[in-house]
C-alpha cells in the first residue's frame, strides 16, 4: 500500500499462455446440429407448444389398490412373455377420465376458433430415444386390455433404443401423459403436445406416511 512519497513496485512475472507440463488442456465446445431429423421436430414441435397459454394443478393419489393389482398380475404377463408397469395402468385411467371428460381428448385448429373433440383415445406418452427425446401414442387405448396396452409399449420401447419408432406412432396423439418418476421427481409443469388441449404428468411412486 502506498501512502505517499515515491514508490517502487515489486516485480512482477507475466503468467505463460504455455500450459505448464502435466496440466489438463481445457475441454473443448461441440456443436449438436438440431437443423434435421427428430431434434429438429421436437424442437420445433416444442416452440409451438411453449407458447400455448395453460393452467396447471397438481395431486397426491394413494397407489395401494394399484399396486397390489400389479403385483398380482405380474405372474400372469409374465407366463405370457410380457412386462406390466405402472403406465398401462395410467393410461387405462386416462382413457376413463376421457370418457368422462370428452373435451379434453381434443384439438384445436390453427386459428384456435373450433374445438375438435376427438373419438378415439390415442394416448401419447414421451420417452428417451437413440434420437432424443419423442412423444409416440398407442392408438385406440378405450378399446385396449391392459396387456395389449402392455404390449404395444414394450414393442415401441424396444424400437426407440434404436430409432426406429415408426412414423404412424409419433403421430395422431389426442392426450399425452409426461412420466418424471424414472428420474425420481415428483411434480413437475409439463408443456402441452399441440395441437392437444391437456396433458397429464407422473411422478414418483413413494412409500409416505399419511394420518387422517
Amino acid at each position: 500500500l502506498s501512502v505517499g512519497g515515491n514508490t517502487s513496485s515489486p516485480a512482477t512475472s507475466t503468467p505463460s499462455a504455455t500450459p505448464a507440463s502435466g496440466a489438463a488442456a481445457a475441454p473443448q465446445d461441440r456443436v449438436v446440429s438440431l437443423a434435421s431429423g427428430v431434434r429438429r421436430g421436437m424442437v420445433k414441435s416444442m416452440t409451438i407448444a411453449n407458447e400455448i397459454p395453460a393452467f396447471g394443478a397438481s395431486d397426491e393419489i394413494c397407489m395401494d389398490s394399484v399396486i397390489r393389482a400389479r403385483e398380482a398380475l405380474k405372474p400372469i404377463f409374465k407366463a405370457r412373455g410380457a412386462k406390466i408397469t405402472f403406465l398401462p395402468f395410467f393410461m387405462k385411467a386416462a382413457s376413463l377420465a376421457l370418457l368422462q371428460f370428452p373435451e379434453i381428448n381434443a384439438h384445436t385448429n390453427r386459428e384456435c376458433t373450433e374445438l375438435i373433440v376427438k373419438g378415439s383415445h390415442n394416448i401419447s406418452f414421451a420417452m428417451d430415444s437413440a434420437q432424443g427425446l419423442i412423444v409416440p401414442n398407442i392408438k385406440n387405448v378405450q378399446n385396449k386390455s391392459l396387456f395389449q396396452l402392455a404390449e404395444e409399449l414394450a414393442v415401441i420401447l424396444e424400437k426407440g433404443k434404436s430409432g426406429q419408432v415408426a412414423r404412424e406412432n409419433l403421430e395422431g396423439g389426442t392426450f399425452s401423459l409426461s412420466n418424471i418418476g424414472g428420474i425420481g421427481a415428483t411434480y413437475t409443469s409439463p408443456i402441452i403436445f399441440a395441437t392437444q388441449v391437456a396433458i397429464g404428468a407422473l411422478g414418483a411412486v413413494r412409500k409416505l406416511p399419511r394420518f387422517n
